[in-house]
Order: C-alpha cells, then structure tokens, then sequence
C-alpha cells in the first residue's frame, strides 16, 4: 500500500530533493491550459480500473489518493476525504468533522489522516492496535498502512510506527533519519533517505528487504505485496521481489517516470507526459477451472484505461489502482425561481429547478425551524418566518459543481372565518339544544354564554336558565400553530315567556221581520291572562255563499263604522288581565226576501302595544299561539212571505 503523501508535504530541507518532480508536473498543467474550453475549466478527477470499488463518479478536485486492500480514498483540495469501497472493518466511514487534512493512506481495513496540526486521525479495523495511533504524537508528514500495522514519516525525518509487530512490522532501525518518502505494504516498509538510499524492515520473503539495500539514487518507493518499485533520479525504474506474474520485469524501454505505484501482481509507473504504463498481469485468469472452462467468470483488466492521459498521480494495492487525472470541467449554472408566500397551515408542495447541464437539482432547507425538505418536496413545520430553500448541483467528472441559488419566501399566519347562523327565539321551558359552528380554517369552534344568567354552554349545548330575556352565544376559534385566531361571531334570541292559547268563535244573528240594524259579536279567548294589554287585529271577507244585500259595518269603539271590504287595519284591545273579548259587526238589513247570508271575521295577528297604542307594523307576539282563527258569522233571514190560504 502506497502512502498518497507527496513530497510537498514534507519539510523545507527536503525539498531540493523534489524540485525536478514538481517542474515536470507544471509543465504538464501548462500544456493543457493551452487547448481547453473558454467555458471549461481544469479539474482533476478520478479514475478506478482492476478490480473497481466504485469512485463516485462527482469527485473532482482530488490532490492524492490511496488503494487499500479493497477500499480507497481520495483527498480533495480542500482538505476533506472521500472513502468508497469495502467497509467490512469500517475502513470507509470517514470520521464526521474530519477537516484540513494534508496526506492519507490506505491499508488492509483501516485508513489513516494526518490532520494540518501534524496530527494523525485513524479509522476502520483495530485488531492489531493499527488505528491505535500513539499518545502525543505530532509532526507528522506522510503516513503509510500496511496489512495490520501504520508507519508514520515526522517533519525531522524520522519514522514511528505501530499496529501488529509480527515479522518486524513495526522494527523501526534505532537511529533511521534523514527520510523523505515511506511506502508500506503487507509486513514490510521501505524509507527513502535523502542521499536516495533506502532502508527497510519487516517481512523479507522474497527480499524484498534486503535488495532494497543495494539501491541508490532512489526519489521514491512503492511496496507491493510481494514486490517493490522503485523511481531512480534519472527517471528510471527498478524492482525486485517475487515477480509473480512478471511484475517486476521492468521494460527496458521505459523512462521519464514521474512516481512508481506497485500492485499484487501489476506494477505502473507515471510518466512525464501523463501517460501510465504497467507491466506484470495483465488480465485476471480462472483459478479453478472446471474442465477447462469458469462459468459465470468475467476477466478482470489490470492494464490502464485506453487513452488515459493527463495524469498527476497513481497508486495502487492488490487488485486495483486508482490514477488523478486533469480533465476539462465544464460549468453549470441554476434556474432556480421565485416562490410564492404560504400561509403557515399550507400543506406539502414541489419546487422545481433545472441546471443548463441537464443535471438533476437537489434541494436543501438552510431555515429548518420554518421549513424542511426532502427530495423536491417542502413542508411547513407550523412557524412564522422567512423559509430558505437552496438549489445545488455537486457537478460530476466532467462538470463543476454549480454556484448554490437560494429562494426565499414568507410563512405567515393564516386567517379563518366563523360561519355561526341565527338562532330561534324560545320559550322559557324549551329543553336543552345544541348549536353548531364551523371556521373555513377546520378548527373547531367552541362556544360560551356572554348572558348567564338567561342561558349557559357545555360543549356546544345550550341551558336555559329559566329567566326571560336575550341569550347571546359567543362562537370563537382560538388558533393553532400558523392560524390566527378568528373574531368571535355573537349570535343572539329571545327567551320568552309560555305561550297563549287563542281562538275565536262562530257566531250568527236573526234578521227579524223588518228594516232594521243589530250588531254581531264574535265571540274570543284565552286560555290564561296576559300582564300587557294585547291588540287583536282581524279584518272581515265575504263569505262565498252570501246573497243578500245587507249592509255590514265594523267598529271596535275607536275607530268610525267602516263599510266591508275596506282594506282599513282593524283591531280590538284586550286589557291586561283579561281572557276573553268581541269583536263587533254592524248589520242593516234589508226587505228583499233571501236565504241566509255568511261572512268571515279573520284574526291576522296579535301584538303588544308600542307606548300604549296598536301599531299596524309591530310583528306578532310569538307567544300567543293562535288555535282559531276566523269566526263565521251566520244571518238567518224570516223575510219569506206566508203562503195565502
């Protein structure tokens, strides 16, 4: 496992030693700039091939990256760190916070950060003690991760490790300084010495210790898992080790290398142009044949991505390598438009935006206390205030993340309405009744007597209390969260006394045997007395069978006679107290012989007095209840002659 530290990182001495590296890098940067897009701009990005764990495919703007044992890392320009692969020690899930860090590494399950304060930050697998970084430790430069065990390069040069100790992992040389790069892999670590020597220590199997002490000139190292790689001054590359598959059967023709990353069984080099080159297994083979054939088997390519170019740095571990390439990133820009106030009581809505790469928009509230969003829907959590929703595209390898556009709109307090009806008058005796309301909010409405003492309110029924007078029940919606609360809506009836029976009476008159007038009384009462004087208005109709010719007048002592059939409001007064009355019909008869005549006296209404008089507009008395209300006044008449004998 190559530490993805580089020698930028390391301290000021050192960096004579590097010079040459980093001229080759710009140059490279410069070419590129000379071609690119006035709308583009250039990024670095990601590229994954072997056994793939799954870059995501948006990571951009990547300064070093790390292969583990089946996960990977990447640290972006701005200090944080992307982790994707196999989490089955936990070796992917990046501490939360974990900010400013300047190199990492990558080792079986587990990774390593080291932080801007020079301190390390470990994580994943700790079944060794390999992410139990020691107390106190600071300074540090480069870190890089084995199997089971972590090495750390500090700023003066020296190297501290821990983890597992088996084989001499963790054996540091008493007295090892002046180091400028580390590379550790399985049990065994390699350190490149300012002089370009090397020193290392730990598993040394297929020598890959020991021929490590033969070396000189040496810029940079990269263990593999059985073999190691090794970058000399002049741009050339060695190994030794295993050479399982040929991995470090170097081809004669390569130079101008940049960095060396070393595989299980596939090494590369970087070159100065951009370009990788590798050399070892090229394509995964069937390991257990069955008659000649791996059903289900599909060959895994371990040689570069065909056309790759522009490259900045590899790395690589057992079945996979990862590359930093600069590409052309395109930019985005967000439509985003404005929203609409919302009433606080408002349900769930969309919003929607587009970005002119034809990437999908996310959504994000930054005013969580007024508003939240999940996908593209927004809800209202109930408060009043300014809710912010922010539209943001993360961009992808070849596009940049677009600039965040923000919408903002207010929540406000809704408004509600009471719809209360009119109520009945009623009597005193009536029994208990409900009364309903509804508000345009939905809330339900509740309700209270403003008048106690002429009725009272549970719930929504109403009692009656006995006394005469004017119930007033107050409808109200106090609000909710978002809702205003609504003005209270009176509404207001007369609770009156029990009612009176009324009824008038048939009556008839005999003509007699001449000219002559008489008056007829229509007899009426009441089943009880009334304290108040009461004004009984009636008017008299022709009755459909009359046919005679005598003349009928009315009066009722107050008013002049009056001839039937004028449209004159009539009435009678009964005093207060009394129960019964008439009302009079004057008669003329005539001498012309006839059958009997009939006419109707009709009771229309029955008021109280407005100060002391009968007024034709006072609406009836709901009090009185009329039973019988016309009277059939009968006239027999004996003008018949006698038959002559």
């Amino acid at each position: 496992m190559a530490t993805a530290s580089s020698a930028s990182v390391l301290s000021r001495r050192l960096v004579a030693v590097l010079l040459s590296t980093t001229l080759a890098l710009g140059a490279l940067v410069v070419v590129s700039l000379a071609s690119h897009r006035a709308d583009a701009a250039l990024v670095t990005s990601v590229v994954e091939w072997g056994d793939s764990q799954g870059a995501p495919s948006s990571l951009t703007r990547v300064s070093a990256v790390a292969a583990g044992w089946g996960h990977s890392l990447a640290l972006k320009n701005n200090g944080s760190v992307v982790a994707w692969g196999s989490n089955n020690g936990g070796q992917t899930e990046v501490p939360a916070g974990l900010t400013g860090v300047k190199a990492i590494g990558a080792g079986a399950y587990f990774s390593l950060a080291v932080a801007s304060d020079g301190s390390v930050v470990a994580w994943g697998d700790n079944g060794a003690g390999q992410t139990d970084v020691p107390p106190g430790l600071s300074g540090v430069a480069a870190v890089a991760a084995g199997s089971d065990f972590a090495v750390a390069l500090l700023e003066d040069g020296t190297v501290t490790a821990w983890g597992s100790s088996s084989f001499g992992k963790t054996d540091v040389p008493v007295g090892l300084n002046e180091v400028v790069q580390i590379s550790a892999n399985s049990a065994s670590t390699v350190a490149v010495k300012s002089d370009g020597t090397l020193v290392a220590w730990g598993w040394d199997i297929y020598g890959q210790v020991s021929g490590a002490s033969e070396q000189t000139n040496i810029t940079q190292v990269s263990v593999g898992r059985y073999d190691v790689l090794a970058r000399k001054s002049d741009g050339t590359v060695i190994a030794w080790g295993s050479n399982r598959s040929g991995s470090t059967d170097v081809p004669v023709d390569l130079s101008g290398a940049t960095a060396v990353a070393a595989g299980a069984d596939t090494s590369y080099a970087l070159l100065s142009d951009g370009t990788v080159r590798s050399w070892g297994l090229e394509v995964s083979t069937c390991a257990f044949p069955v008659f000649g054939q791996c059903p289900g088997f599909t060959p895994t390519v371990y040689t570069p991505p065909v056309g790759l170019s522009g490259v900045t740095a590899i790395d690589a571990d057992l079945g996979h390598a990862l590359a930093i390439h600069t590409i052309e990133s395109s930019t985005q820009e967000i439509t985003f438009g404005a929203l609409a106030n919302k009433l606080a009581s408002a349900g769930d809505f969309e919003v929607s935006a587009t970005s002119d790469s034809g990437l999908s928009v996310s959504f994000a509230s930054t005013t969580t206390g007024i508003c939240t969003v999940s996908g593209s829907t927004v809800t209202l959590v109930g408060a009043v205030g300014t809710c912010t929703i922010r539209a943001s595209q993360a961009g992808s390898s070849s596009v940049e993340a677009a600039t965040p556009v923000d919408q903002s709109f207010q929540v406000e307090n809704s408004t509600q309405e009471i719809t209360f009806g009119a109520l009945a008058n009623k009597l005193a005796s009536a029994a208990d009744f409900d009364v309903s309301a509804t508000s345009d909010s939905g809330l339900s409405v509740s309700f209270a007597s403003t008048t106690t003492d002429i009725c009272t309110v549970s719930g929504s029924t109403v009692t009656l209390a006995g006394a005469l007078g004017t119930c007033t029940i107050r409808a109200s919606q106090a609000g909710s969260s978002g809702i205003e609360a609504a003005t209270p809506v009176d509404q207001s009836f007369e609770v009156k006394d029990v009612a009176i029976a009324f009824g008038v009476a048939d009556t008839g008159a005999y003509e007699g045997s001449r000219p002559k007038g008489t008056t007829v009384s229509s007899m009426y009462g009441f089943d009880r007395p009334k304290s108040v004087a009461l004004c009984i208005w009636y008017e008299t109709r022709e009755d459909s069978s009359a046919s005679g010719v005598d003349k009928i007048y009315l009066w009722d002592g107050s008013q002049d006679f009056t001839r039937l059939g004028v449209s004159k409001p009539k009435f009678v007064i009964l005093p207060s107290g009394r129960t019964s009355g008439k009302i009079s019909t004057k008669i003329n008869y005539d001498t012309t012989p006839e059958a009997e005549e009939h006419y109707n006296v009709v009771v229309t209404k029955i008021t109280t007095q407005v100060g002391g008089q009968c007024v034709a507009s006072q609406t009836a008395d709901p009090r009185v209840v009329i039973l019988r209300s016309t009277s059939r006044v009968t006239i027999f008449d004996d003008d018949t002659p006698v038959p002559q004998v």
